[in-house]
């Protein structure tokens, strides 16, 4: 459940009526004078609307009507089940929208002439690793199919070198979060986070810090796309089945330097 009520607003609006109701009857004439009858009527402050959630963990992550994204606070996360299955750093509503309209009002080129430094990634590929990412989303089981039958093709765009290109933007890119995220705020909890996630059994894990991305440098949750990419190949290739994979991003860290883009992890910012 999400509740916001505050308790303390409760009673005092209940004294303030009680009070109200006494000082118009007056039944109390010796104690209620006009220097205690408020001078407007009372307006309760503020409060977010209260929702009731019925669903937890991934089953609420895609859900369309409830999810958030990584706008879920730490309690929320806690209470949901939420923590480990999306990106430790809260980025609220207003973030995402700014990055949104970024993508929403940025050119149809995919890759700017200053990112050509990504091994030869085009803006075709690109493209042609969104359409692939978007039928991931919303048919795994066509997507692999496509996958196999079209592994030689493909496997350029699902892995190296595209997802180099993936990994420097995936806080743009992130639709649907894949695999768990631990961080250093986590220790010693990990393993009551693992019961969050919804397979009981795993057959492979591939495990990343976000740190020498294919040469790109340090870059914290958004290298999760190379366990991810790394998975989807050992599927499509060995035949291993992708309900039992399991991408996992330590995030120790992400250390940001002048110029460079807050991504989804816990950065540490050095021009702070």
């Amino acid at each position: 459940m999400l509740r916001s009520q505050p308790i303390n607003a409760i009673w005092g609006l209940r004294s303030i009526i009680h009070r109200e109701a006494l000082c118009g009857q007056q039944l109390i004439s010796s104690e209620c004078t006009d220097q205690d009858k408020p001078s407007h009527a009372f307006e309760p402050p503020p409060t977010s609307p209260t929702y009731i959630v019925r669903k937890k963990g991934m089953e609420l992550l895609h859900d369309p009507w409830y999810n958030k994204g990584t706008a879920f606070p730490a309690a929320e996360r806690e209470r949901l089940g939420l923590r480990g299955l999306i990106p430790p750093r809260l980025l609220d509503m207003d973030v995402q929208m700014r990055r949104f309209m970024e993508d929403y009002q940025a050119p149809r080129e995919l890759i700017p002439p200053e990112d050509a430094k990504l091994g030869g990634v085009t803006n075709e590929m690109a493209r042609r690793w969104k359409v692939l990412q978007e039928l991931h989303d919303r048919n795994e089981t066509l997507y692999f199919k496509v996958l196999v039958d079209n592994f030689e093709e493909m496997a350029p765009i699902v892995y190296t070198p595209t997802v180099g290109w993936v990994c420097v933007n995936y806080h743009h890119l992130l639709t649907r979060p894949r695999g768990m995220f631990f961080s250093f705020q986590d220790k010693g909890e990990m393993a009551a986070m693992v019961w969050n996630w919804p397979q009981n059994e795993v057959s492979a894990i591939v495990v990343t810090d976000g740190s020498r991305i294919l040469g790109l440098g340090d870059l914290g949750v958004n290298g999760l796309g190379i366990p991810v990419g790394k998975l989807d190949l050992y599927c499509a290739a060995a035949g291993l089945s992708p309900s039992n994979m399991l991408s996992i991003m330590i995030d120790s860290h992400c250390v940001l330097l002048p110029g460079e883009r807050a991504l989804l992890g816990t950065a540490v910012d050095t021009q702070a």
